[in-house]
Formats: C-alpha cells, sequence, structure tokens
C-alpha cells in the first residue's frame, strides 16, 4: 500500500469515528401543509376566529409530542410594523378601536424538542428545541364601528288645551346613540278618529298654536332624531278633538283681530253714570262667544238730552270703552253706538250697532 493510499483510508477512519462520537441526523421535524386561516368580519366591536394550519410527519400523521401557541399580530395596511397585540393568545378576537386601520394575523406556533442519537462518547442524548410558525392571510384594514341611528326610550308627549288659539307644547322622548344627535319637531293633524294625519305645513318647534284649521281635528308631534348613521322618528299620541276657541276661566278677553267671521262683535251693554250735569257712558264690546274684545273701535252719537260730539274711542284689554255727555234736561233719551274692526265700514264684516235707550235726571 502507497503512503496516499494509507492517508486515504486514516482520514475515512477518523470521519467514522467522529460520526459515532457526534450522534445520528436529528429527529424528524413536521412539515407545515397548510397556514393558519381567520374567519370573521374584519370591523370594530365583531369577534375574528383564528383556524389552525396544519402541520404533519413525514409518513402523514400527526406529531404527537409538538406543543402550539397561538398570537395575533396587528400590521400596518402595507403590512409592515407587524407586532403581537399583547395578551392576545386564544382563538378568538374581539376587534377595538385600536384596530381600526390596521390588518390583522393569526399566528400558530409550533414547538418540538429535537434530539439525536445516543452520544457514545458522553453517554447522553444531544437536544435542542425547535419553534416553527404559520402565519394566516392579513385581513382587509379593520372598519370602524358603523353608526347606529339613534335609539328612543318611550314617545314624544304634547301638552295644553286642544282649543283653537291655544299653545300646544311637545317634551322630547329620550334618544342614545353615537356623536351628536340632532332633535327636531314637525306638527300632525288627523281626524277625529286619530288617523289620516297629515303634516301642517310650517309648523316646526317644541310649539304649535292651534287654528281654525285645526277645529274637529286631533294633533299630534313627530320627533326626528339625527346623527351621522341616519334619522329615527317617534310619535306622540293624539290630542282630544280640538274646540272651537270659546271663553275659559283664565280666558275672558280677545284682541279684535282674532274675531273672523262667521263670529261678530256684540254690544253687550250700555251703563250710565251721572254726577251733576255730566252722563258717563260705558260700552263693553263683546263678540257671540262671549269674549270681552278689545282693539274695536266703538263710536257712540248722542241724542235727544245728551249734547256732545260724535265720539270714537277703542275698547280696552277688559272689552270696555268710556264717553263723557253733558245732559241738557231730564227724563229718557237715546244713544247710537256703533262697534267695528278697524278698516271695515259700518255694518260690514263683523261690526254691530245698537240703539241705547238711557235716563238721564
Amino acid at each position: 500500500m502507497s503512503h496516499r493510499s494509507k492517508r486515504v483510508l486514516i482520514l475515512a477512519l477518523t470521519s467514522v469515528l467522529a460520526l459515532a462520537v457526534a450522534g445520528s441526523a436529528s429527529a424528524e421535524f413536521p412539515t407545515k401543509r397548510s397556514d393558519p386561516s381567520i374567519r370573521g368580519t374584519p370591523q370594530e366591536g365583531q369577534t375574528l376566529n383564528g383556524q389552525t394550519g396544519q402541520w404533519l410527519m413525514d409518513n402523514g400523521l400527526n406529531c404527537t409530542d409538538c406543543n402550539y401557541r397561538y398570537t395575533w399580530q396587528r400590521c400596518n395596511v402595507d403590512l409592515s410594523g407587524c407586532a403581537d397585540v399583547p395578551g392576545r393568545t386564544g382563538f378568538t378576537y374581539l376587534l377595538g378601536a385600536d384596530d381600526v386601520g390596521k390588518r390583522m394575523r393569526f399566528i400558530e406556533w409550533i414547538f418540538k424538542r429535537d434530539c439525536g442519537a445516543h452520544n457514545t462518547q458522553t453517554g447522553t442524548i444531544e437536544c435542542r428545541d425547535v419553534e416553527k410558525n404559520g402565519a394566516s392571510a392579513p385581513t382587509i384594514p379593520i372598519a370602524p364601528k358603523p353608526i347606529v341611528v339613534p335609539q328612543v326610550t318611550g314617545t314624544p308627549t304634547v301638552a295644553g288645551t286642544p282649543m283653537e288659539d291655544e299653545i300646544l307644547r311637545a317634551t322630547g322622548a329620550t334618544w342614545t346613540g353615537q356623536g351628536t344627535i340632532t332633535k327636531t319637531f314637525f306638527w300632525q293633524r288627523c281626524n277625529t278618529a286619530g288617523e289620516g294625519c297629515a303634516t301642517i305645513a310650517g309648523a316646526v318647534g317644541a310649539a304649535y298654536r292651534l287654528t281654525s284649521s285645526d277645529v274637529d281635528a286631533r294633533i299630534r308631534v313627530i320627533e326626528t332624531a339625527t346623527n351621522q348613521g341616519g334619522a329615527s322618528q317617534a310619535v306622540s299620541a293624539v290630542t282630544d278633538v280640538v274646540d272651537e276657541l270659546m271663553p275659559t276661566a283664565t280666558r275672558q278677553t280677545l284682541p279684535v283681530t282674532k274675531v273672523k267671521l262667521p263670529h261678530r262683535l256684540v254690544l253687550h251693554e250700555v251703563l250710565a253714570q251721572q254726577r251733576a250735569q255730566t252722563v258717563t257712558l260705558r260700552v263693553k264690546i263683546s263678540d257671540d262667544r262671549g269674549f270681552r274684545i278689545g282693539g274695536a273701535q266703538v263710536r257712540v252719537t248722542p241724542t235727544g238730552l245728551l249734547a256732545g260730539p260724535v265720539a270714537t274711542k277703542v275698547s280696552l284689554a277688559n272689552g270696555w270703552a268710556t264717553f263723557t255727555f253733558r245732559a241738557t234736561g231730564t227724563g229718557t233719551t237715546y244713544v247710537f253706538v256703533e262697534a267695528r274692526r278697524k278698516g271695515e265700514k259700518p255694518q260690514e264684516g263683523i261690526s254691530t250697532s245698537n240703539l241705547f235707550r238711557i235716563r238721564v235726571r
């Protein structure tokens, strides 16, 4: 054997000896056959569910001595800056405000202790820990929680006397919701059964003054609450049937501008008082409903035993107008009294007139 051949043989024997000392190749580690995945709606307030991937041994069986753990990662839209979300290690993930605009990944980690053959030199098995992972496809950017239209508790209410020219006032319901909630009222007129309701043109706001068009109808208010999510409505109960304007214990007087046909002015009475030759006449102006009327043009023409010019005055808010004349004798005499609205001619519109007998002494 040549010197060169002896050298090759020595090197080969050395390699075999080293292999025997170091041990054989490492144990098998499972191969990833599929990545984990995510199911669920990528929107704030929704829950994502992580689905495991598949890791199999070369024989097609599951690894029986592998350990698994799971994390969730939050990434920028371009998938940069991905980092584990602290404390999120389960299969489910409730999306919060911090996730809005980000993309999420579900990470599956597999751990196995990789041990070699028996080391004949040291008498031990040499092992090392191996951990690999698989990452799900990222979600699309997480959308913010949708803004829900305002939600209502209860209904709006209407207070006030259901009578022509009275004011109804609305109190709103209780609304909850996101963002700024803007509330408005509009009023509707319904038939006597509370049906066939129609919106009253221009009747918006928390107060509504009833008109002659509302007589024999029922009224309700609709409250609209609006935020960025849209609008919701709540409807009050209908009022009692609206009555025609009539005197009440708290409302005995009315301005003449409120008297409209078919109603007319009425000369209710004339009271005469006399001191020496001065005769004072107090004229009471009403309408055919019994209201005392203020602001009417009252004209008195004296005759017979009363001297003085024809006088015109405006009735006070309590319905009375006062005139003064001079007595020229004693006995029974007459005065002619007219009442009308300013701008109307005598005996037209709501005007009235009458002849009253007066006793002077």
